[in-house]
């Protein structure tokens, strides 16, 4: 097994693995922990932040399954922190700037 770095530059490498790990978001959230907030009815799980600036680790096992993936988003741009959940961390605390990443959507695949 190996983790994959998706950038925008590589993404449409990595199509159908992209489009598995949405789906494994959605089942994880949605489904099991029941997020109702970011259900859009849609097989996949996709919110404002899965854009152009994310970067994706994806694990990748030895026939390309996905074991596991998150979400990395650059914290000089929007990021999920900042927009959505500041309220839970002192404006003094939030650590932005060049060089540090906002890890996301964190999951372990099947049987992980």
């Amino acid at each position: 097994m190996k983790v994959h770095i998706v950038t925008p530059a590589n993404r449409g490498l990595y199509a159908a693995q992209m489009e598995e790990m949405h789906r494994q978001r959605r089942k994880v959230f949605v489904e099991e922990k029941r997020w109702s907030a970011i259900d859009r009815g849609d097989p996949l799980e996709i919110d404002e932040f899965d854009h152009g600036h994310a970067i994706y680790l994806l694990l990748l096992g030895d026939v390309g399954e996905i074991l596991g993936s998150a979400r990395l988003l650059p914290t000089w741009r929007d990021h999920l922190m900042k927009s959505k959940l500041a309220r839970f961390v002192k404006r003094s605390e939030l650590a932005a700037g060049a060089g540090i990443w906002e890890l996301s959507r964190w999951i372990g695949g099947p049987g992980l």
